[in-house]
C-alpha cells in the first residue's frame, strides 16, 4: 500500500504530533523555519523511538510538503504567524489537501476566513504529550466541508485516539475547563496561600489528578498558558480569564517550564 505521507509544521508539540502519526504508519514531513530545528527534532524523536528512521524527514521548505495530504499548523499560538503559515501552505498544496491548527485557543472562524478555500480547513488540537494523549479535538468552523471533517476522523482513529467534534467556540471544551483551574493556582501561590510543593498534592491526592498543576503548567509552558488566557479573555470579554500576574511576570523573566529549565520548578536542559 502506498505511504500516506502527513505534514507537520512546528517543532515545539508539532514534534509529538509528527512522532505520533510516524508511529501509526504515516510517512511524516516535519516543516520548521530553519532546517537545523526541524533536524534536531527529528533527532529527538529517533531517540525515543529509533524504528521511525524511515517514517519522518525534517524540512524548511513549504515545497517539502507538497506529497502531504493532510498538514498540521503547530506553530506559534499566534494569530498573525498561524495565518502566515497557512497562506504559505495554500500556495503549494492542491486544494484537496486538508488543512489543520493544532490552536488552543484561537478562533477557527476567523482563521478560516483568511484561507481561500475554508472548506478545507478545522482545527486538529492535540493535548501534550500527543504520543499519549488519548483524545484529539475535531474543531469545524461554519465554512467546513462535512468531507474534511470525515477525513480529519479518519486520521484521528487510524492514530487510535478518540476524536471529539465540536463547533468553533473560545478554547473549546478542555482548555475552556482547564485554563481556569490553572490560573487558580497560580494565584494561590501568589497569595501565598500554599506552597507549589503542597499546591499539586492538593490536587493529585485531593482531586485524584496524575499531575498537579504547577508541574503540568511547565510541561504545557507558561508562555503558551498566558496566551491562552489572553485569547480567551479577549474572545470571551470575561475578566475571569485575566492570566495571574505571577505567571505573566515569569514569561517575562523567560520562565517558561521544562522548555527553558526553570518554572515553578528546576529542570536538567
Amino acid at each position: 500500500m502506498a505511504s500516506i505521507y502527513v505534514g507537520v509544521v512546528g517543532t515545539g508539540i508539532g514534534a509529538g504530533v509528527a512522532q505520533a502519526f510516524a508511529e501509526s504508519g504515516f510517512s511524516v514531513v516535519l516543516k520548521s523555519r530553519k532546517l537545523s530545528h526541524a533536524t534536531d527534532a527529528v533527532e529527538r524523536i529517533l531517540k525515543r523511538n529509533p524504528s521511525l528512521s524511515d517514517s519522518i524527514v525534517a524540512t524548511d521548505s513549504w515545497g517539502g510538503l507538497k506529497n502531504c495530504s493532510l498538514v498540521v499548523e503547530c506553530v506559534l499560538e499566534d494569530f498573525t504567524c498561524k495565518v502566515d503559515t497557512f497562506k504559505s501552505l495554500e500556495g503549494v498544496l492542491p486544494d484537496d489537501v486538508v488543512l489543520a491548527t493544532n490552536t488552543s485557543s484561537l478562533s477557527i472562524e476567523k482563521l478560516s476566513g483568511v484561507l481561500r478555500v475554508p472548506g478545507r480547513f478545522l482545527g486538529l488540537h492535540f493535548f501534550n504529550p500527543p504520543t499519549k494523549m488519548e483524545l484529539v479535538e475535531v474543531v469545524r468552523g461554519s465554512k467546513t466541508k462535512d468531507e474534511t471533517v470525515e477525513k480529519a476522523l479518519s486520521y484521528v482513529e487510524k492514530l487510535g485516539k478518540t476524536p471529539l467534534v465540536l463547533f468553533d467556540s473560545p478554547c473549546f471544551t478542555v482548555n475552556r475547563m482547564l485554563v481556569p483551574y490553572l490560573n487558580e493556582a497560580v494565584i494561590l501561590l501568589e497569595k501565598e496561600v500554599a506552597s507549589r510543593e503542597d499546591i499539586d498534592l492538593a490536587a493529585r491526592l485531593g482531586l485524584h489528578h496524575p499531575m498537579g498543576p504547577l508541574a503540568l503548567l511547565d510541561l504545557i509552558g507558561l508562555d503558551v498558558f498566558v496566551e491562552i488566557m489572553k485569547n480567551l479573555e479577549v474572545e470571551t470579554g470575561d475578566l475571569r480569564y485575566k492570566p495571574a500576574k505571577l505567571a505573566v511576570d515569569m514569561v517575562a523573566a523567560g520562565k517558561l517550564g521544562r522548555k527553558s529549565g526553570e518554572g515553578f520548578y528546576h529542570y536538567k536542559k
